[in-house]
């Protein structure tokens, strides 16, 4: 043992050997003081007056476990990184967006916010993982590639309907028969009369002997059909006062149909009607009647094709009343799906030439007391610049 004394209070203390070096509290007075160094030929003695501290090395045994138990907790907390959760939200939307982007009518309202919600999820992961310890880019890729399929989906099958739907409009239009130009009587009567006159000649050689006189009508019978060609030529160069051959003309001037250089157009005809609509195989009608005015247009270019765009669907042409009162045209539409309206021209035709087609243009009843309807119709619609102007008389219009 070893025996020592607390230089504090002076209590003599014993201890064992093993505790040599080390720190301890005196019984008596509580002082901290280090116990000396065994001395050879101390005797071993009782170990009864000395209390020593808890080694340090049990401290941090006892605390370490603690430590390792935090860890692990913090382990179990962090879960899924920050990339992974925001691919897999973007997933989920993007499967939702390709499962909904077969269907037009209402792909344009869920399938194309889902898909770019998606896709923009799926590029903030990916900046996510570039700041994160492990980066994981395999699921916001995922996201992004699902996403950006939805969104192509959309966009192919919405082009794919409304080329439908244009042809269907395409295919319905009516087809406009050419009426046969007069060139071709023309034509035809020569050759009847050089027969009638070959004919005559003949007769009149064959009897040259009996008399002169006999032969005197033989020779005034072919002079005869000039006289009466030259009587239809007058009739038809006399002027037609329905046709106006001015562009631009004003009012005074202006008649039911134009016949210019390049294109002839006309009303047609006008009636008071509920119009009829097609939206995707369903036949709507309006709740009132409408004015509806039926316009036809020729190409008189003999070599060139005419670009045409119908007024209708454009809404283009202008309608008013003798005392100024303008009518606005009604263009039907909808926010899905194309409405096609019978008799209306399509926005793009290319007439051959001496080929025709027709327009129907849809305004607002005019009122009871007008008795001259005057229309205005860009003449671009068929290239060429100006305006055609037109009057009919609504004592014409149908009810």
């Amino acid at each position: 043992m070893i025996q020592f004394s607390c230089p504090q209070c002076g209590h003599t203390m014993k201890v064992p050997p093993a505790a040599a070096g080390k720190r301890g509290k005196c019984k008596k007075c509580g002082e901290v003081i280090q116990v000396p160094r065994q001395n050879q030929g101390q005797s071993a003695v009782e170990q009864d007056d000395f209390d020593e501290f808890d080694r340090p090395q049990r401290k941090r045994s006892t605390s370490q476990p603690k430590r390792d138990k935090n860890r692990k907790s913090s382990k179990k907390k962090k879960g899924q990184p920050i990339s992974n959760i925001l691919g897999i939200v973007g997933i989920v939307m993007g499967v939702g967006a390709l499962a909904v982007s077969w269907l037009p009518s209402v792909s344009l309202f869920v399938s194309l916010p889902l898909g770019a919600i998606g896709l923009i999820l799926a590029i903030v992961g990916l900046v996510k993982a570039n700041s994160e310890k492990r980066p994981s880019y395999g699921i916001p890729i995922g996201a992004g590639a699902v996403n950006a399929i939805a969104l192509v989906a959309v966009l192919v099958m919405t082009v794919f309907v409304g080329s439908t739907d244009k042809g269907t409009m395409a295919s319905n239009q009516p087809t406009v028969q050419q009426k046969p130009t007069p060139k071709k009587k023309e034509r035809e009567n020569p050759a009847a009369e050089e027969v009638v006159v070959a004919n005559a000649e003949k007769t009149s050689t064959s009897e040259e002997t009996t008399s002169a006189e006999a032969t005197k009508p033989e020779e005034t019978t072919p002079s005869e059909t000039p006289k009466e060609e030259v009587a239809t030529k007058e009739e038809e160069a006399k002027p037609d006062p329905n046709v106006s051959t001015v562009m631009d003309a004003p009012w005074e001037d202006a008649r039911e149909t134009y016949d210019g250089e390049f294109a002839r157009v006309s009303i047609t005809g006008a009636k008071m009607e509920k119009i009829e609509q097609w939206i995707k195989d369903n036949q709507v009608f309006t709740e009132e009647p409408m004015l509806s005015i039926r316009v036809s247009l020729k190409n008189k270019q003999q070599k060139e094709r005419m670009e045409f765009s119908g007024w209708g669907k454009r809404g283009n042409a202008r309608l008013q009343d003798e005392n100024g009162k303008v009518y606005k045209p009604e263009v039907f539409t909808h926010p899905l799906h194309p409405v096609f309206v019978q008799g209306q021209a399509s926005n793009e035709d290319r007439l051959k030439p001496n080929a025709g087609a027709s327009d129907r243009l849809v305004f607002k009843a005019p009122d009871a007391s007008v008795k001259q309807l005057r229309l205005v119709l860009p003449a671009y619609n068929f290239g060429i610049d100006g305006e055609v102007h037109l009057v009919y008389d609504t004592s014409k219009i149908e009810q």
